[in-house]
């Protein structure tokens, strides 16, 4: 049995951005181009999506005035944007972690920061998750800092998060990203994944040893393709030392003074296609170990995202395009770096540091569940 699917032009999807927006003036009718009629076999279904495939990771030092109001309360907007989720039957999943997971301790007696911590979590920063999760009903993945490397004072976070949250914690993320430690300093020449396995291990069973009933653990957030070899194989023997396993994407960057890209390289096979087909090994070995597979961050462009690029419609349309590439792909949960302030209506910028929701990130989300 087929049914007919009809794609428009660009110009007649750019209606999707428009999704969930207030009210705004009146705007001009735009003239729809020549469609294309697809034959589609609805007697054949793909993978059928999970309710917590999309989510949102925010930065540590982001959720006090991002999901919070400053005041240890969840902002009103944060629960306008998770409710829109919920009212579609979805359940998103909030990861905190990123660059600021390993600049970042638990440090509510307010000690002198250790060389490379450039942010304390306190009782503040737990009451605002506290009160989001209890408003939204969401689940967290936390992220602690390996490169501190302080099992001590890991623990003790992630004692008062247990405190704090009772209820809705997925996992704990042992560090942020360690592919690229080398080049960011945070370990010296040679640090390779043997290197890091050996220091993830001594970093989680110090935790562990400290704790009455151990913790589930996320790893390893690698941010390129140089390691995915390596975790595909290693995988299997990980049985229930994991939650989940985790990898992060952005098919472009402006890291290091690369020149951003067009607004169309976001909708060409680089950008949607292959990296679906870049990481489905590690799906599938994730899979087949029966260990959920997340990709923690996933946006456009990485290093703030780029001007006329992660901020247009074409981003959005990207979103929707590799979201479900990825999807029957077989990765069971997708998290996207949350938009920032947008410049104008409907446009957004790729990864937050003191953005705020608004009901144009809910329609994006939105439009992006629609287009599954």
């Amino acid at each position: 049995m087929t049914e007919a699917l009809v794609l428009v032009s660009l110009a007649g999807v750019l209606a999707c951005g428009a999704c969930g927006e207030s009210a705004g003036p009146a705007r001009t009718a735009v003239a729809v181009g020549p469609t294309t009629a697809v034959a589609v076999d609805v007697s054949t279904p793909g993978r059928a999506v999970p309710d917590d495939f999309l989510g949102v990771s925010v930065e540590w030092n982001s959720v006090r005035e991002y999901l919070g109001d400053g005041t240890g309360h969840a902002r009103a907007a944060a629960v306008t944007l998770f409710a829109a989720f919920a009212a579609e039957g979805h359940r998103p999943e909030v990861r905190i972690g990123g660059n600021s997971e390993d600049q970042a301790w638990w440090n509510p007696s307010g000690l002198p920061r250790p060389a490379g911590v450039l942010h304390d979590l306190d009782t503040m920063d737990l009451n605002t998750l506290a009160d989001l999760q209890h408003q939204v009903g969401n689940q967290f993945v936390l992220g602690l800092n390996l490169v501190l490397d302080d099992a001590d004072n890991a623990a003790a976070l992630v004692t008062a998060v247990r405190t704090a949250i009772p209820h809705g914690l997925f996992a704990f993320e042992l560090g942020n990203e360690p592919d690229v430690f080398v080049s960011d300093g945070h370990r010296p020449a040679g640090y390779d994944w043997a290197a890091y396995q050996a220091d993830v291990r001594q970093f989680r069973d110090g935790i562990n040893a400290q704790l009455a009933t151990p913790v589930p653990f996320q790893w390893p957030a690698v941010a390129r393709r140089t390691w995915l070899d390596a975790l595909a194989a290693a995988i299997p023997d990980q049985g229930d030392q994991l939650a989940s396993v985790s990898t992060h994407v952005y098919p472009y960057t402006v890291c290091l003074g690369f020149p951003a890209p067009r607004p169309q390289a976001l909708l060409t096979p680089f950008a949607t296609a292959q990296v679906a087909a870049a990481y489905a090994p590690v799906a599938r070995a994730a899979h087949n170990a029966g260990i959920p597979y997340r990709m923690g961050e996933l946006n456009s462009v990485s290093c703030g995202g780029a001007a006329g690029v992660s901020d247009v419609y074409a981003s959005a349309l990207w979103a929707a395009d590799v979201s479900t590439e990825r999807r029957a792909a077989g990765p069971p949960a997708l998290l996207r770096s949350p938009p920032g302030l947008p410049r104008n209506r409907g446009a957004w910028t790729s990864r937050a540091r003191h953005g705020h929701p608004t009901r144009g990130d809910a329609g994006r989300d939105r439009c992006l569940r629609h287009a599954r």
